[in-house]
């Protein structure tokens, strides 16, 4: 909220982002992000007409890093997660927002889960294109299990992270280790062999 240079407009959506991920749309007030954005309630409404007006531009902010991430595979390389806080430092509390709206259930979590599958497929399409992603895999199915995998992560990144060599997902050493890992995995696999999946469960183990 402090950064020097940084718009109004800029500087409600840093705040919405921050009041929503804290407390939930539903509870978290006009009034509440004027406050922390240092300017009136009427002004939040005069840049973004409502609620749901200011709920739409943080759902586009968070979609958009997806969109940067995908530009940097497109080309061959991933974004730091330093680097990615360091041009958006409002990354945190944008993280926070969209495990509120997941973890709140409803319609605002179904739609945020859709969202979050339909960017991916997006993305899967254009990196097969660039023959980056494998021609083979079914692009829906797996989009929709690379949200459930990202979801997960977002909420228990706390977690991981102690796992990792550090207290926050975000930052060194953990960042690094979870953006090698995951990488590793996904580029190299994970099995020394081929593993199928069989109709019938193996046989009991004598004692």
């Amino acid at each position: 909220m402090d950064q020097p240079g940084i718009s109004t407009p800029e500087r409600i959506l840093r705040a919405a982002l921050a009041v929503f991920g804290g407390h939930g749309y539903a509870a978290g007030s006009l009034r509440a992000i004027a406050q922390l954005a240092s300017v009136s309630p009427a002004l939040v409404l005069h840049h973004y007409g409502s609620k749901d007006g200011l709920r739409a531009a943080c759902d586009a902010r968070v979609l958009s890093y997806t969109d940067t991430k995908g530009q940097m595979l497109l080309s061959g390389s991933l974004p730091s997660a330093a680097a990615l806080r360091d041009r958006h430092p409002e990354v945190d509390d944008a993280l926070a927002y969209v495990v509120r709206a997941v973890t709140d259930g409803g319609p605002t979590s179904k739609d945020w889960y859709e969202r979050w599958q339909s960017a991916s497929a997006d993305l899967l399409r254009e990196l097969q294109k660039n023959g980056r992603v494998r021609a083979d895999i079914d692009v829906e199915a797996t989009a929709a299990l690379l949200a459930s995998f990202g979801f997960g992560v977002l909420g228990t990144q706390r977690l991981l992270s102690a796992h990792l060599g550090g207290d926050d997902l975000m930052a060194d050493p953990a960042a690094a280790a979870y953006q090698r890992l995951s990488m590793t995995i996904f580029t190299g696999g994970l099995f020394t062999s081929e593993i199928t999946v069989g109709d019938d469960l193996p046989a009991a183990t004598e004692t």
